[in-house]
C-alpha cells in the first residue's frame, strides 16, 4: 500500500492529477486527493485524471506483483460530471451514486419543512394502519 500512496503522491506533486481544496474555519487549506485508510480517490473528472490513475494502479501491479481487478473499480459521482458514461467505459469502469437519501429523507433538506417528512409520516400510517 505504501507503494501506491507514493505514486499518488508524485503524480499529485508534480501536477498531473488534481485533487480538492478544503480549508478549515482556519483558513488553512488542504488539498485531498486520496485516502490511505481506504484507498479512496477523489480527482476531477476528466479524461487525462482517470488515465492517470489507470496508469498508477498498472504501476502498482507492476511493481508489486499483486493483482488490480479494474472491473472491480467504481466511480462514484458528486455533482453533474460530463461525459461520465463515455469515460467509465472507456477505463472499464462502472458508474455509482452516493447515498442522497436517509431513512427516506433527502440528505441536505430542511428538516422543518412539511414536504420533506411526508413520505414518513405516511409509511408510519400505513405500518400503523395493519
Amino acid at each position: 500500500m505504501e507503494t501506491l500512496i507514493k505514486l499518488v503522491n508524485k503524480v499529485v506533486e508534480v501536477g498531473h492529477l488534481e485533487g480538492f481544496l478544503i480549508s478549515n474555519s482556519n483558513s488553512e487549506r488542504m488539498l485531498i486527493s486520496h485516502f490511505l485508510f481506504t484507498n479512496d480517490f477523489f480527482f476531477k473528472p476528466k479524461e487525462s485524471n482517470l488515465g492517470l490513475l489507470r496508469c498508477i494502479l498498472l504501476l502498482l501491479e507492476a511493481l508489486s506483483g499483486l493483482r488490480v481487478n479494474l472491473l472491480k473499480s467504481v466511480l462514484f459521482l458528486i455533482g453533474e460530471v460530463p461525459q461520465i458514461l463515455t469515460l467509465a467505459e472507456f477505463f472499464s469502469f462502472s458508474v455509482d451514486y452516493l447515498l442522497s437519501f436517509y431513512i427516506s429523507l433527502p440528505l441536505g433538506a430542511p428538516f422543518k419543512g412539511k414536504a420533506v417528512w411526508e413520505p414518513i409520516v405516511k409509511r408510519f400510517h400505513k405500518r400503523l394502519s395493519r
